[in-house]
């Protein structure tokens, strides 16, 4: 099986997350289960057209599997492993955003098909992977076998994720979280520190 590891780049990755990337290549490697890996890594402002051209390397190189993971994360080392145990077409953790208000990316419809967030616990990190509507693609597992297109990102109102899992949605693909492995997946944050006045 083949997983593409396909990382979008802002600036420069941080360095936990580098720490995070080189111990579950590594701890995948040692499993011992037939897994064929590569690293894909586009730097650019445009988020969605880093997302398409990652996308088009993954397909060229035949991959089975995309695994996204945004370069300001951090991750345990099986966490690929965890993702591909679960044998779902898509499934990833619910990311915070990096604001001091804790909100999740993970989103299920609510009322009139409005989406909504849903956070995650410790009691919902022990009833195994949640459908979802969207979640985001800071670590994310998608079957290449999920027909989106050549170019499925584009930039809608709330960034270019949601319009991507719309597509995966419209394809027939559910769409899932791991509440335990969310847990263990952090968001990378920098403030400016300051003397008081």
């Amino acid at each position: 099986m083949k997983v593409a590891i396909c990382i979008p780049c802002h600036g420069d990755a941080k360095a936990w997350f580098v720490e995070s990337l080189a111990r579950l290549t590594t701890a995948t490697m040692k499993s011992s289960r037939g897994l064929e890996l590569e690293t894909f890594v586009c730097k650019g402002s445009r988020i969605h057209e880093v997302r398409n051209t990652l996308h088009g390397w993954a397909k060229d190189w035949q991959a089975d599997y995309i695994l996204w993971i945004d370069a300001d994360q951090t991750f345990p080392r099986d966490a690929l492993l965890r993702l591909l145990l679960h044998k779902l077409p898509v499934v990833g953790a619910n990311i915070r955003w990096r604001t001091e208000e804790i909100v999740p990316t993970a989103l299920v419809e609510g009322s009139g098909g409005k989406l909504e967030p849903i956070l995650t616990t410790a009691d919902k990190a022990s009833k195994g992977p949640e459908e979802v509507a969207s979640i985001g693609l800071g670590l994310c597992l998608v079957d290449m076998a999920i027909p989106v297109g050549d170019s499925p990102f584009m930039m809608g109102e709330n960034g270019e994720d949601r319009p991507y899992f719309g597509k995966l949605r419209a394809a027939g693909a559910k769409i899932y979280v791991d509440h335990a492995l969310s847990l263990e997946v952090g968001h990378i944050h920098e403030t400016i520190l300051t003397f008081p006045r």
